[in-house]
């Protein structure tokens, strides 16, 4: 089995890897356009006849991210009034400067596009970023096929997240992810930087995996192993009953158990051993050896973004909760 080794990623759980994805090198340099928000989710406007016409306003938008109507498209021009009602984060029409209108934040408009299956996380989940990317960064250093290739492709092969769901012992729960993943669209879709504390909550992102396995009763992974967390092990770490309380540990060598979350000075193989707001200090992922610690104030130095209180780490530094930290990904 191959080791789960990143040194960029922030191993704070096994799926707040869900949202953050951190220091890639950059793309092409694609700036986006201005996007207008005070139309809110309006429906379509009727369109002006041309230079001495302007638009009617559209209708108020009736999905879950509700809006007044959009402006009327204001002569000389042509143009449709306002956003396109597409509900939840549906396809976001912003005036691209030019005397038209351009798509920011296009994450489909399928009514089951957010019906995610275990084994096929990555795609939506970056389907989702890298829109979010495009919109919420003046700059995002990549164009969204850069940006979706190699998101998905550390999303896949690295972090084996769709192999992690995908097993049996994790427990997904797709309709619980349902709603999950249409909560993400909409706070991606407003630029919200509270999108990564609620992301690594069970309310949120990490909240898709309940496990199977009983307190007290072995977790031990399938297969070969060695000295650090592979796929196996991975997917064992997150196949335990009650999340918020338990978690796989591995105290001795051949025993695996589904155990208490433990407090600073614990052993602890990643975060998810350790109590809420507490950090494994395993950057290598080692089985033995590690303990949990206090997370770090901003300013501190740190390697991964777990260390920090915030879960953001830029430049060696944890980092203030932004909007450029949270979305702005490519270096």
């Amino acid at each position: 089995m191959v080791a789960l080794r990143h040194k960029s990623f922030s191993f704070s759980s096994l799926f707040i890897s869900l949202i953050m994805f951190v220091q890639y090198g950059c793309g092409e340099a694609s700036r986006p356009p201005i996007i207008d928000r005070s139309g809110g989710a309006g429906g379509n406007g009727e369109p002006g006849s041309g230079a001495s016409e302007a638009g009617s306003d559209g209708a108020a938008g009736t999905g879950a991210i509700a809006g007044s109507g959009g402006a009327s498209g204001a002569a000389p021009l042509s143009g449709s009034g306002g956003y396109s009602g597409a509900g939840a984060g549906g396809t976001l029409v912003v005036d691209s400067g030019a005397g038209g209108a351009q798509t920011c934040f296009d994450v489909g408009t399928d009514p089951a596009r957010n019906r995610v299956q275990p084994g096929n996380v990555c795609d939506r989940l970056t389907t989702i970023q890298c829109a979010a990317e495009g919109c919420c960064c003046d700059n995002p250093g990549r164009d969204l096929s850069t940006c979706k290739r190699v998101m998905m492709q550390y999303c896949r092969e690295q972090l084996r997240i769709d192999s992690i769901s995908a097993d049996r012992t994790t427990g997904f729960d797709p309709v619980f992810a349902e709603q999950v993943f249409e909560q993400y669209e909409r706070q991606a879709s407003e630029c919200r930087p509270s999108v990564v504390s609620w992301g690594v909550s069970f309310e949120g992102l990490r909240g898709i995996i309940k496990g199977t396995i009983e307190p007290g009763q072995p977790c031990t992974p399938s297969g070969d192993w060695g000295e650090t967390l592979d796929e196996a092990g991975a997917a064992a770490l997150a196949s335990c009953r009650d999340p918020e309380n338990t978690a796989c540990s591995h105290p001795a060598m051949l025993l695996w158990l589904c155990s208490p979350r433990v407090d600073v000075g614990g052993a602890c193989i990643t975060d998810l051993n350790c109590l809420e707001g507490l950090y494994c200090d395993n950057p290598s992922l080692l089985l033995l050896g590690a303990v949990c610690r206090q997370r770090k104030a901003v300013g501190e130095p740190c390697a991964l973004a777990n260390e920090c209180q915030t879960l953001i780490c830029r430049y060696e530094r944890c980092a203030e909760v932004t909007k450029e930290n949270v979305y702005c990904l490519a270096e």
